[in-house]
């Protein structure tokens, strides 16, 4: 943190730094000093999922003409290749990048694959991932009126810097900056549990089917997500009032080795929460404020003062209509004992999180009580573009305690770069695995990231089924290989087109490439081969094509062939010796 008077450094003094918690999740610290110009006092706290939090105060001495305060953060350009948020979509780090405090962004991360930092620009009213919905007042030390941002320039060496602007400060006056960091990835990427871990996501409708058929169950699904609007989970986030509708579903799936999670946030409330007059009458605690409108039983019952959300139809035809909530509230504390009871009695093995306007202390909270309660419990989170801008990057606090992601939701697979696939949708430099929504995603593209649609969702009308992708894998065995994606600069395999890209999927003896193109048209692509980086003698080596119905023909080539690939289309070919 620098801080600039008459284009000179604030004198602070030298900073004394003592040590005032330990647990065994978080360490605590101060730093203190005394200056000519003003004294600085910092607390930190670092926390065991790599977040760390600070607050600096700096209280001037005298009056004094601040012509900036800065948090000024190097950038090594080894290891940062992209960028997001702060009014820009995931993609190349830029060479300069100007922001000042329009639009829902109060953060951004750059970084590359294998490090990173996700900087949050705290001191307002809200800090929860939706701000597009919420869209609170920036925080106004770092707003000042509109002369703050953020100026990320590598044109010579590369600095990313959050500042206020100039200011006045008066004798005695004190200024408090507000910032949060996250070190990148979060975890470790496990690909074997990635590539093991096969979802069915039922659609909401009380005519689909909420259950996998056997066939499904055959084909590799061992995960179900029961989102609400459907038979056994009916009711907007509220599933204990199916908890009896749900035990014998989960007891079944269970015993077919099949996971069992469930639509629950606390974004909104169905009109049918027995609590629901207790929460009216805390005003607007619980429940957000707003003009009313929307379903007629809304509209006869509360009349104003709430914000219509969802609205479902039940089993008998009546209607579910749900309000907005606030967020944050001593509601949370009911959603949490609420989990825990449904972990407990209904044996639940964790949720899916439809877009959540908690912040990542509540879901700290959700994931401790689920793993003492359902040990090996999933959580998995969903967000798109029209409703939480920049999900990858406003969510990012929630990642540690995520296990996959499913950014999506009006997303356009055809038209996004390859950068915007790898940084908003894959979960990669995170450390996690993601998967394709918007009509089925493209299953080529998805390949190179580890990416398929979920089975028995329905979008655009599309029924999607990732089985033709899941066969190849899973006669290759995926989930025993080492991922190196064309990002990596030592991928033993690339194309000699700039538009095709390859990303290798690596086992003893044999690798399997996944090809795809940006190109606009059809071209043809020869391969160059690492061998010895693929343990694989030229040779005995063969190159094919795997058929699998719906995704590619079988086919054979020679390594110094062309291979055709059509406009947005690719292959997964098996490279192994003879």
């Amino acid at each position: 943190m620098i801080g600039v008077s008459g284009a000179k450094p604030l004198d602070l003094g030298a900073p004394q730094i003592r040590f005032a918690k330990k647990t065994k999740g978080s360490v605590s610290w101060e730093s203190t000093s005394e200056g000519s110009d003003a004294s600085w006092h910092c607390a930190g706290t670092m926390e065991f999922d790599g977040r760390l939090g600070y607050t600096v105060d700096i209280q001037a001495k005298k009056d004094l003409r601040l012509d900036n305060l800065m948090l000024r953060i190097p950038v090594n350009r080894d290891s940062a290749d992209y960028m997001m948020g702060v009014g820009r979509v995931g993609g190349r780090l830029p060479l300069r990048h100007d922001w000042k405090w329009t639009g829902p962004y109060d953060s951004f991360w750059v970084g590359g694959v294998h490090s990173g930092l996700h900087v949050e620009l705290r001191g307002g009213s809200y800090h929860g991932p939706m701000l597009n919905l919420y869209r609170p007042a920036p925080p106004e030390t770092w707003s000042n009126g509109g002369k703050g941002g953020v100026e990320i320039d590598c044109r010579e060496g590369c600095l990313a810097q959050a500042y206020t602007g100039p200011r006045k400060v008066v004798k005695g006056q004190k200024v408090r900056l507000e910032f949060a960091l996250i070190v990148t990835p979060v975890k470790p990427l496990d690909t074997k549990t990635h590539f093991s871990s096969r979802y069915y996501h039922s659609f909401p409708s009380l005519t689909s089917t909420a259950l996998p058929s056997q066939e499904a169950i055959e084909a590799g699904v061992n995960v179900v997500n029961l989102h609400q609007a459907t038979e056994y989970n009916p009711y907007i986030n509220y599933p204990l009032l199916a908890a009896e509708l749900l035990k014998p579903v989960v007891r079944d799936l269970h015993s077919k080795l099949v996971k069992t999670k469930i639509y629950s946030t606390i974004r909104e409330l169905t009109n049918y929460t027995p609590e629901f007059w207790a929460l009216r009458s805390l005003g607007s605690e619980v429940f957000a404020n707003g003009g009313g409108g929307g379903a007629p039983w809304l509209r006869e019952h509360l009349v104003d003062g709430y914000i219509p959300a969802w609205v479902s139809t039940l089993p008998d035809g009546e209607l579910d209509a749900a309000v907005t909530t606030t967020g944050l509230s001593r509601w949370c504390n009911f959603h949490i004992e609420g989990l825990k009871w449904m972990c407990e009695t209904v044996g639940i093995d964790g949720l899916y999180l439809d877009d959540v306007s908690y912040d990542r202390t509540v879901l700290k909270r959700m994931r401790k009580v689920m793993e003492r309660a359902r040990p090996g419990s999933l959580i998995d989170l969903h967000s798109n573009t029209g409703f939480s801008i920049g999900p990858a990057n406003q969510y990012l606090e929630f990642f540690p305690y995520i296990d996959r992601l499913w950014f999506g939701e009006s997303f356009n697979y055809e038209t996004m770069t390859p950068d915007q696939y790898l940084v908003e949708v894959s979960g990669l430099p995170f450390g996690l695995g993601g998967e394709m929504l918007q009509n089925g995603g493209n299953p080529w593209r998805g390949a190179l990231y580890g990416m398929t649609n979920r089975y028995g969702w329905i979008t655009e009308g599309i029924l999607c089924d990732p089985r033709p992708v899941w066969r190849i894998w899973d006669a290759f065995g995926i989930a025993s290989s080492q991922l190196i994606g064309y990002w990596e600069k030592d991928c033993p395999v690339r194309t000699n087109h700039k538009d095709v890209l390859a990303t290798v999927y690596k086992r003893k003896g044999r690798a399997l490439v996944a090809l795809a193109s940006w190109a606009p048209t059809r071209v043809s692509v020869k391969l160059a081969i690492d061998w010895k980086r693929l343990g694989i003698e030229p040779s005995r080596a063969l190159l094919y094509a795997p058929v699998s119905a719906g995704f590619q023909p079988s086919a054979e080539f020679k390594f110094d062939e062309a291979i055709p690939i059509e406009p947005g289309k690719g292959w997964m070919l098996i490279l192994k010796e003879n």
